[in-house]
């Protein structure tokens, strides 16, 4: 879950995984969304939780076009905007569903790595946070070392066993549910509100930012 690292001096602050890039232009169009939606989050790389027919469970994916009874959109997670007023909500430490939240993710015994995301999006909606806005056409590039490994993160272990990293975050979903004590996620449905990101802004491109468009 958040953790504030400093004085924050902005009204946004930007995310992202240590193992991803997003390129200069996209990054750019991005905040130029969360500008007029400051108080949504904007999540570069939308996903979507299913009732999975199959298996009688919910399930994480990242296919929003997915055939499903029952689908909710999820955007936070390798990359995203927020205001700092959003962030704050985490910080409150009289927050009984918070302290449950850590509790869950980052137990000593068994800390459940890779659910972060998952909490954030569950956390907001609970508390009243407007949907996410997701961005469409986003290209994200992993970080790779000269010989060819990918740097950290989660990306090379779900890569490595895809069924199996699926297989971990439905069971982040069901811990999650289980300490909110939900019987389905509380989530907005998909998929969530999108901006398509222009061609143009896709390219690596490099430029100054005026000070009104500081995160």
């Amino acid at each position: 879950m958040w953790r504030r690292q400093g004085h924050i001096a902005t009204q946004a602050v930007f995310n992202m995984d240590d193992d991803t890039t997003v390129d200069l232009g996209t990054l750019e169009f991005g905040f130029s969304i969360w500008k007029k939606h400051p108080d949504q989050v904007i999540g570069f790389f939308d996903r979507v939780i299913f009732w999975d027919t199959a298996t009688g469970q919910y399930v994480y994916g990242y296919d929003a076009g997915v055939v499903a009874p029952e689908k909710y959109g999820i955007v936070i997670g390798k990359a995203w905007i927020a205001s700092v007023e959003l962030l704050q909500l985490a910080e409150n430490d009289q927050d009984l569903l918070l302290m449950r939240m850590r509790e869950f993710l980052h137990d000593p015994q068994r800390e459940q790595k890779g659910c972060d995301d998952i909490a954030w999006n569950m956390f907001l909606h609970l508390r009243g946070a407007k949907p996410p806005i997701g961005l469409a056409g986003v290209r994200m590039d992993d970080i790779i070392t000269w010989d060819g490994q990918k740097t950290t993160g989660y990306s090379a272990v779900s890569e490595a066993d895809p069924d199996a990293w699926t297989r971990y975050r439905t069971h982040c979903i069901a811990g999650l549910l289980r300490v909110c004590g939900l019987q389905k996620p509380d989530l907005p449905p998909s998929p969530v509100q999108q901006y398509l990101v222009p061609a143009a802004a896709q390219p690596q491109t490099y430029g100054t930012w005026g000070q009104d468009d500081q995160l």
